[in-house]
């Protein structure tokens, strides 16, 4: 028993250790040993626990995710339906336009939301492939890209499907303003005339921006173009011949109408143009009729029809650009840090800029030049705009390629300005951008400790739930600058062409580090957000609901005091997205009272505090768009070079576990793939890229490294020049900095740098040992070095210290069966047979791995002949075994025996009596002489016939242990390709197809002896039970009752025999599992198990011994301690501990009789021999039936002759 790897026996030998110094300071030694490891442990739990991303679980697969969206069930018309009762029809009609416009809005929140996370990433990796390179422009095979696009059609239908939904939504929202704003309206001048519903156009410029998104993404995916190209023509030529592709002229005609609208919908590059080109209810025949030519002719603005919504329209876009150059009332609705979390200004240029191109065309007007000009001129401040991908917005293109003709009349080259901004601004953003990131890291340094900081500590619970507040949309702003500066740095060089330098490519990695870092703190507290979140809402709606009350007031109009009751009502429930989009739609119409009841400063708060409402509402989905690295795989050379940039540098190695998960958000990019069969395709394609370039980057050269380092310690001693390759350009680089790291995970990878550096130095010191052994010396040092200075504990190879593989020969035994079986005792458990005696300094042992190297010198036919020669080597031990159980005298006293355990076992349902087998035993011994008996010579054939048995199951193990690593390089061998057929398929050389040939026949040799190997128990068994199951044998019947004998027999020997251990050449044995297996295998051929399990023997044998024992342990608790019994105490502590070894003997002897049992489990055979005898049986008495019937035949005829005689 040990505690702790520590022997118990250890710590009684410490009491005796003052007496034997030496002995005490072995035990000190082993209990220094034991603190050191146990100490490293410790360390190696502590290590792991601390350099974890996260103390949760792994934030991409999320097992238990944490939504902390609001939801509810109610829709916008269950809410706003609340306040029916006894409404105004003023009142009425501002709820409709209220509704209307929040579905309106709810509707371009979904479209946005389908648009980034359904279509977009599809449409932007089309055509990427399973290729060895990440290059998306790598030439596709013959018939590649008409596939691509057969399986792409699915989704090129369901953008069509959501295009158009797209076309109707706009129409919509722009048909329902322009009813709203017109003279026509009667409630327009009394309600709507001072309403602005700036929140309705920002959601349309996002959805129109949508539009723009995807014309760029498939204009600018070249494959697509190309390969669609290809596609019909295919279709077009599979239209000339449909049978011969299995298909029909109306399935082509149907296909190839898809074709068009998908064409014309989609892949011409007009899906915005195609849109502002329709018609819409306000058109009149005075937009139609202008054209580019009257650009800069005077306009009678008499002839033109005034248009209220063509105003509002432009009022519209007039206010979101004051809202970006921060000019104008408009600016104090926001809050400043919730305009920065998601690029806002940016996202608003993007879609003032497509806004006024939609106005531009839906009512055909190109007099407003002054803002184009306006919008151009601060495009200085937008360089590049991040789409999705690969795709940039870059305004200057946008409008020379919409509004070519209307940006040369504006005189200013506006276009020239822009591009010169770009280059000015990215040379500044060069010189700055290292500093700016450093900035950034001590923030989001700071913002981490905060956030890990226990701010409870605080009494007021208001200032609490400020602070985390602030802190999340902290982390949400720190996350979205670095994004932005992340983006703007990487996009700009590629569009200007720029190379990077190593300092910037440094800082680019630290600003994905960064961003990961973000994205795992915000995971980590996820439990802790959960918790604060509705607090927080509480807060918000709170202040939101106070405010609203004091701006209610009787002197308001009937539809304001609507409005502000609703928005009262939308309070009492959940900040879900539908009451937001209520909200915003009420407090625009809010903001345009002129009374002096609604304060500028009242409205502004309330929609401050709306905002950040609206932001903590969708925190979840934020900190992923604020933080996905996805578009990285479009710059996907920068991969390899951050690797080698942090190997030169290792300074901080954790960097790299933060780099493998920037790299996973590519891998989740790629799994949405629609062009190929799998989904996961591509995905797994791109993990073992980028494994091998951490394999090439990383782990290689730092196995080279360490390498170096080891041999130059190991020749140290040699003069050469001095030289530290550590050093370099007088800096020293700490490699070992890279294997302390704790295990690093990619997708379902995980990666061990040390050990791939243990298996790298263990594989090159064997290879480079065998070759050479006489430097194993060298070697081991170097080994010994890589332990203390890395680390890094080897394997001991053993080399080139005598490898021993080789023991008795397979042959060598078959010729020596009989010598073999008697001289060698089994071990069931090892399988291994180990020499009983030996005149030699070393005794033979042979175990599964010597009759392996056999096998593989003689071949496999040898397994064939062995079981054959033990065959005939068993028919000649069974003569001997039927011999003694044919004896009168045997068979006498075994009948005797049987008849009384019969008559007793069913009459006095008793069991069988230990002092029978002992009578028997008394009995059997007066044959023979003294020192062998007939018992104990039957007792040595079963052994020798279990270990006959024994030998042939070793040598089936060796076969298999030989021929599983014969064929380790086939997958299934159960599965095979056929060598030769495919040869001849392929028309190769003729040597080639005899080589195929002969290779299938070695495997189908291998499979054929794997298949075969597991019958040879069973034939042994059953070509002998057909025979012992028969009348002529019927002398064995009664051997089972003879076994209890045999066991007792056989524990005394073996007692004797452990005590001889240790004395040489006196045949002492630790195990002889031969004897058990003889018997469980006669008692299989005889069919006696269920016999022999009836006597119940070892329960029997074990309560005989158990009770003597206790009789004894009596009987020694009474004497001991009294003189006149003195000289008894001896010999009864030997007969205790005989009582005790017999006890433990019988254990394990029935323990090994139940193992071997194992071996001939085989139902079916005892039934196919059962029904055998019954075909026998049968058989029999229909012999006996005709014999009886042809008796009866010649009586009568010879009755019938001896009647005729007479007459």
């Amino acid at each position: 028993m040990s505690i702790y790897g520590i022997d118990i026996q250890d710590f009684q030998e410490i009491e005796h250790s003052k007496q034997y110094p030496e002995a005490s300071s072995t035990q000190e030694t082993k209990f220094e040993d034991f603190l050191s490891q146990y100490g490293k442990q410790i360390y190696t739990i502590q290590d792991t626990l601390e350099s974890i991303l996260s103390d949760t679980w792994d934030p991409v697969y999320d097992p238990i995710s944490i939504n902390t969206n609001p939801k509810e069930n109610a829709t916008i018309v269950d809410i706003c339906s609340q306040l029916d009762d006894n409404l105004k029809p003023i009142q009425i009609k501002t709820k409709k336009v209220i509704m209307i416009f929040a579905h309106l809005c709810e509707e371009m929140s979904f479209i946005l939301n389908q648009a980034n996370n359904v279509f977009y990433p599809p449409l932007s990796i089309f055509g990427e492939s399973i290729d060895e390179n990440l290059n998306p422009q790598f030439e596709l095979k013959e018939g590649q890209s008409e596939l691509f696009v057969g399986k792409f059609m699915n989704f090129l239908v369901r953008l069509t499907d959501f295009v158009l939904h797209i076309y109707e939504v706009v129409k919509n929202v722009i048909n329902q303003m322009s009813k709203l704003y017109t003279t026509s309206n009667k409630e327009y001048l009394s309600i709507w005339k001072n309403t602005h519903f700036s929140e309705v156009f920002f959601l349309l410029s996002k959805v129109l921006v949508v539009l723009h998104t995807f014309d760029e993404l498939i204009v600018n995916n070249e494959l697509l173009q190309s390969s669609w190209g290809t596609y019909r023509k295919m279709i077009n030529l599979a239209s000339s011949d449909p049978v011969k592709y299995n298909t029909t002229e109306e399935d082509i005609k149907n296909l190839k109408v898809l074709l068009q609208v998908i064409e014309k919908h989609l892949l011409n590059g007009t899906i915005l143009h195609s849109l502002v080109n329709s018609d819409f209810d306000f058109h009149s025949k005075t937009f139609r009729k202008k054209t580019y030519r009257s650009f800069n002719e005077e306009t009678d603005k008499k002839k033109i029809e005034k248009n209220i919504f063509k105003e509002e329209f432009f009022g519209e876009i007039r206010r979101i650009f004051n809202l970006i150059t921060n000019n104008g009332k408009d600016t104090k609705l926001y809050s400043k840090n919730i305009i920065s979390i998601d690029n806002f200004k940016g996202e608003s240029f993007v879609g003032l800029s497509v806004l006024y191109y939609v106005y531009t065309q839906i009512f055909n007007d190109y007099t407003q030049i002054k803002m184009l000009a306006k919008i151009l001129k601060i495009g200085t401040n937008f360089p590049c705009i991040h789409f999705y991908g690969s795709i940039i917005f870059l305004v200057d293109n946008f409008f020379n390629e919409r509004l070519r003709g209307v940006i040369e009349s504006i005189g200013e080259n506006y276009l020239d300005m822009n591009k010169e901004s770009r280059i000015e601004y990215v040379i500044e953003l060069d010189r700055t951008f290292s500093d700016r990131v450093k900035q950034h890291f001590i923030s989001v340094g700071s913002w981490i400790v905060e956030m890990d900081s226990d701010i409870t500590e605080y009494e007021d619970p208001e200032r609490v739930l400020t602070m985390q507040s602030d802190l999340l949309i902290r982390g949400l702003k720190e996350a979205n600058d670095i994004l932005n500066i992340f983006k703007e740095s990487l996009f700009l060089h590629q569009i200007l062409q720029r190379n990077m330098k190593k300092d910037l490519l440094f800082v680019l990695s630290r600003c994905a580090e960064m961003l990961i870092a973000i994205r795992y703190t915000f995971h980590r507290k996820g439990s802790m957000i959960a918790e604060t979140l509705p607090f927080l809402f509480q807060k918000y709606v709170s202040k939101i609901s106070g405010t609203l009350k004091k701006l209610n007031d009787p002197r308001l109009s009937h539809h304001i005091q609507f409005a502000l009751q609703l928005a009262t009502q939308c309070l009492k429930g959940p900040p879900t997205s539908q009451r937001i989009k209520i909200l915003l739609i009420i407090l625009n119409i809010l903001s345009e009272d002129k009374s002096e009841i609604m304060k500028d400063k009242a409205l502004s708060a309330i929609i401050m505090t709306l905002r950040k409402l609206i932001v903590l509402g969708d925190l979840q989905k934020k900190i992923w768009k604020n933080t996905d690295m996805s578009f990285h795989y479009f710059s996907n050379d920068l991969f390899e070079r951050y690797l080698r940039n942090l190997f030169r540098d290792p300074i901080n190695p954790e960097r790299l576990q933060y780099l493998l998960h920037a790299f996973g958000d590519c891998g989740r990019l790629l799994q949405t793939v629609e062009h190929l069969e799998e989904k996961d395709q591509l995905k797994d394609r791109y993990i073992q890229i980028v494994m091998k370039l951490i394999n090439s980057s990383i782990i290689k050269p730092l196995c080279i490294k360490i390498e170096t380092d080891l041999r130059y310690h190991a020749h140290s001693h040699l003069e050469v020049k001095e030289k530290n390759i550590l050093k370099k350009k007088g800096k020293i680089t700490d490699y070992s900095l890279l294997l302390n790291l704790s295990t690093l995970r990619f997708f379902d990878i995980t990666i061990k740098i040390k050990q791939e550096i243990k298996q790298y130095l263990d594989r090159t010191f064997y290879d480079i040992s065998t070759v050479a052994l006489s430097d194993w010396k060298k070697y081991d040092e170097m080994r010994n070095l890589a332990k203390q200075k890395y680390g890094i504990e080897m394997t001991d190879v053993y080399l080139p210290s005598t490898t021993q593989k080789s023991g008795l020969d397979v042959l060598q035994i078959m010729r020596n069966i009989q010598y073999f079986v008697s001289k060698f005792n089994y071990n069931l458990n090892n399988q291994i047979f180990v020499e009983r005696m030996s005149n030699l300094k070393h005794i033979n042992a042979i175990g599964i791995g010597v009759i392996a190297n056999s096998i593989k010198t003689h071949g496999i036919g040898i397994i064939n002949t062995t079981v054959h020669v033990t065959f005939q080597f068993l028919k000649q031990m069974f003569r001997v075994f039927s011999g003694f159980l044919k004896d009168d005298y045997i068979k006498s006293l075994l009948i005797l025996e049987s008849q009384w355990f019969s008559k007793n076992i069913h009459k006095n349902r008793k069991t069988y009596e230990f002092s029978k087998s002992k009578d028997l035993i008394n009995k059997i011994s007066k044959l023979g002489s003294r020192d062998m008996n007939y018992l104990s010579k039957f007792r040595e054939t079963i052994t020798q016939i279990g270990n006959a048995m024994a030998y042939v199951r070793m040598v089936r193990a060796g076969g298999i242990h030989f021929i599983s690593d014969s064929v380790r390089f086939i997958p299934d061998i159960t599965e095979t390709v056929l060598f030769g057929e495919a040869s001849e398929q392929l028309e190769l050389s003729e040597t080639t197809i005899e080589a195929g040939k002969n290779m299938d026949q070695m495997i189908k040799n291998l499979t054929q002896v794997i298949s075969e190997g597991s019958d040879y128990f069973a034939s042994l068994v059953k070509v002998f039970a057909k025979e012992f199951r028969t009348k002529k044998n019927a002398h064995m019947e009664t051997f089972y009752i003879i076994v209890p004998a045999l066991q007792i027999n056989f524990i005394e020997n073996m007692i004797i025999s452990k005590a001889k251990i240790g004395n040489q050449g006196e045949g002492g044995a630790f195990s002889d599992d031969g004897f058990v297996i003889g018997i469980a295998y006669i008692l299989k051929i005889l069919g006696q198990f269920d016999k022999y399990d009836s006597l119940r023997w070892f329960e029997i044998a074990r309560n005989n011994y158990q009770t003597e024992l206790n009789r004894l342990n009596t009987e020694f608790n009474k004497k001991k301690g009294k003189s006149k019994f003195k000289g008894e105490i001896p010999t009864l502590t030997f007969s205790i501990q005989k009582n005790q070894n017999f006890i433990k003997e019988f254990q394990l002897l029935n323990f090994s009789l139940n193992s071997a049992k194992i071996l001939f489990e085989d139902s079916d055979l005892d039934d196919e021999l059962n029904q055998e005898k019954e075909e026998k049986m049968e058989k029999e008495n229909e012999n006996d039936e005709k014999k009886s019937e042809n008796k009866k035949a010649q009586k009568i005829e010879n009755e019938s002759s001896s009647s005729t005689d007479q007459n």
